[in-house]
């Protein structure tokens, strides 16, 4: 396998039949498609992304509107 970035390149060998061995392990570890539910990554997604109540300091507009808010004039 040949691997290139622009900090440098790399070229790794190892024996096709240790490679094939380790991709039927993982198929049988993990099946194709169902790697989203093995990781959780959707899961911890949304608790990092989960609002906390201090965010309602950042949410809120720092200079609120002049206008009236019961619609008074």
């Amino acid at each position: 396998m040949a691997l290139t970035s622009p900090d440098g390149n790399a070229l790794l060998e190892v024996p096709s039949a240790a490679v094939a061995t380790w991709v039927e392990r993982t198929l049988h570890a993990v099946a194709p498609g169902a790697e989203s539910e093995r990781l959780g990554i959707d899961e911890a997604l949304a608790e990092l992304l989960a609002p906390l109540p201090a965010d309602d300091l950042w949410m809120s507009d720092p200079w609120p509107s002049d206008e009236s808010q019961d619609g008074e004039s």
